[in-house]
């Protein structure tokens, strides 16, 4: 466990991931419940303020995000095991580089995690269970490089829209997980802000790969260095956009002028940091633009959450 401890503290840290993986939990949540059953949402804002006025509430929310935690630590630990390799040679301090977990050992953690998340969803029902396989599939599809990796890796930003698509997956999941609808009877908005998740997750991959030029290393792809520091960034804020482009026209989802105003307001988060790097490419600059991509994704999910939840 100490060393599973120092793995998660460098790999997947707590005080900077479990921010992220809660307010995309809750803003999937709240989507779900306003475009099936809105009545429904005042319900699970009571069981908030009242302990036990609704436990089935607060159980499915608590299940979604830990199953969405669990999902995204196994994503995480499937990277280190392909990139093991690639971090002898350019990241020899990563923990299963340097020996501190070995990659039998990480394949036990990701089969755990595997039956952890389909056991806790079978809890609420086989078939939520059986509709999570989908985004475990992905992942495992994603794991293996879609068997196809010799083709894709130097295909930088194909690779990870690739990869990214998972995040319409688990948001299906923690949808159905609260509206106890399954994937496969959704109705076409739910698969809209599906596609907005995965919009978010492309700008949290592309920001945290561009860099500035003291901070490219040799053999380590960025896409700062396949389309300079402008076009990475305009790639970036482009995933910024489409998402709340696809949001603010969801047809179940009638939003208000304020409402409307507090969704695109974020973007102030991202926007002032990425011109500040495109016009002064310092390495203080670059990490004050990536710091604030993670902030916009927060404050993103959780002006939804705020209002669909007002």
């Amino acid at each position: 466990m100490r060393r599973w401890t120092i793995f998660i503290a460098e790999r997947f840290p707590l005080a900077s991931h479990v921010p992220m993986i809660l307010s995309f939990t809750l803003a999937n949540v709240f989507m779900g419940l306003s475009l099936h059953e809105p009545a429904r949402i005042e319900n699970y804002l009571d069981s908030l303020k009242l302990p036990g006025a609704d436990a089935v509430s607060i159980t499915r929310v608590a299940i979604a995000f830990t199953v969405a935690l669990a999902f995204f630590l196994r994503l995480r630990i499937f990277d280190e095991i392909k990139d093991f390799e690639t971090d002898l040679k350019v990241n020899p301090t990563r923990p299963l580089a340097r020996g501190l977990i070995k990659i039998p050992e990480a394949k036990i953690a990701v089969t755990i995690l595997t039956i952890f998340e389909l056991a806790l969803l079978a809890i609420l029902s086989p078939w939520l269970a059986l509709s999570h396989l989908l985004a475990v599939a992905y992942s495992f599809l994603m794991y293996q490089e879609f068997f196809i990796g010799d083709i894709l890796r130097p295909h930088l930003t194909t690779y990870a829209v690739l990869h990214t698509f998972v995040s319409v997956l688990v948001g299906a999941t923690i949808m159905s997980t609260v509206t106890g609808l399954m994937f496969w009877e959704f109705s076409r908005s739910p698969w809209f802000f599906a596609l907005a998740n995965w919009g978010f997750f492309n700008l949290f991959e592309f920001a945290r790969k561009t860099f500035a030029p003291s901070e490219e290393r040799e053999g380590v792809e960025s896409y700062s260095k396949v389309f300079s520091i402008p076009g990475a960034v305009s790639l970036s804020l482009s995933q910024a956009v489409v998402p709340l482009l696809l949001v603010s026209n969801i047809a179940d989802a009638s939003f208000t002028p304020n409402e409307l105003f507090a969704l695109w307001s974020p973007l102030v988060l991202v926007g002032g940091p990425a011109l500040a790097f495109v016009i002064r490419p310092r390495v203080f600059a670059a990490k004050m633009f990536r710091n604030f991509v993670g902030l916009y994704l927060i404050a993103g999910y959780l002006s939804l959450v705020w209002v669909l939840g007002s």
